[in-house]
């Protein structure tokens, strides 16, 4: 069996005009958001030659800058996703080795 981690920080830049995550209310508005720290993490178990299993997860935080048409900015951003994967290869001696696989996963945001 053989384990494999590996995790990263970064800064992440939002688009200043996230219309969706608001909804209808702030239609006409824009939102501008500071850049903000983002950080991921990963994980994969290889049972044996053929079959394997992956776990990743990442969170990003951003605080609002300005909102067109609204005094208060104070608020903040953040989402974090999750996802797991399964996996079987046909190891070959070769540089190409066919993979098939399924997973799944999720988003949440949260707005504060």
């Amino acid at each position: 069996m053989d384990f494999i981690f590996a995790a990263a920080s970064a800064g992440n830049r939002a688009p200043d005009d996230v219309k969706d995550f608001f909804g209808p209310r702030l239609r006409n508005s824009v939102v501008k958001y500071d850049a903000g720290p983002e950080n991921q993490r990963g994980g994969r178990i290889q049972f044996c030659r053929y079959f394997s299993a992956e776990v990743e997860s990442a969170s990003w935080y951003n605080s609002i800058k300005s909102i067109t048409g609204s005094p208060s900015t104070e608020r903040e951003r953040g989402e974090r996703a999750a996802t797991g994967q399964c996996g079987c290869s046909h190891p070959l001696e070769r540089k190409f080795v066919p993979y098939c696989g399924f997973g799944f996963g999720g988003t949440t945001s949260i707005l504060t």
